[in-house]
């Protein structure tokens, strides 16, 4: 997911973007550049899915983050994470940049739902395997208890 987080850094030139994935019972953040997430964007991002839709904060002199994140969503159109960008300063997001981040989001989602389905296909396998493996001991022990009789 880093990748996507480089992209809009690039794309958008910002200092610092994030995917932030929803987990169970946390979050996980990759982040570009790596390592690069702090507390703020952090709590933007939970934000974003409180929302369930996009955030664009132009930040302030303060020293508070100008902040664009949008959230990818799944086929059932359920929130599966936030891909954000970030900048240091104050910053008016045009609507070039907020629709760029949003089309960059949705790459990032399909990425996100194949990642999702990936893993499901591979709890499957091993669910099938370990019901093969206890089929064929079931089948080894009638084998016997018929050979008795």
């Amino acid at each position: 997911m880093n990748r996507f987080a480089r992209l809009a850094t690039r794309l958008l030139a910002t200092p610092r973007a994030l995917v932030w994935v929803a987990a169970e019972g946390s979050a996980v953040i990759e982040s570009w550049p790596a390592d690069s997430v702090d507390a703020e964007a952090s709590a933007l991002c939970r934000r974003v899915v409180e929302l369930g839709g996009p955030l664009a904060l132009t930040g302030g002199a303060d020293g508070q983050l100008a902040f664009a994140g949008v959230p990818p969503v799944g086929p059932a159109g359920e929130l599966l994470g936030v891909l954000a960008a970030t900048d240091t300063g104050p910053r008016a997001w045009s609507e070039e940049d907020l629709r760029d981040l949003g089309d960059l989001g949705a790459a990032c989602s399909a990425q996100m739902r194949l990642r999702l389905r990936s893993d499901e296909v591979q709890r499957a396998g091993e669910a099938a395997g370990e019901a093969a493996s206890l089929a064929e001991a079931e089948a080894d022990r009638m084998e016997t208890l018929l050979s008795r009789a």
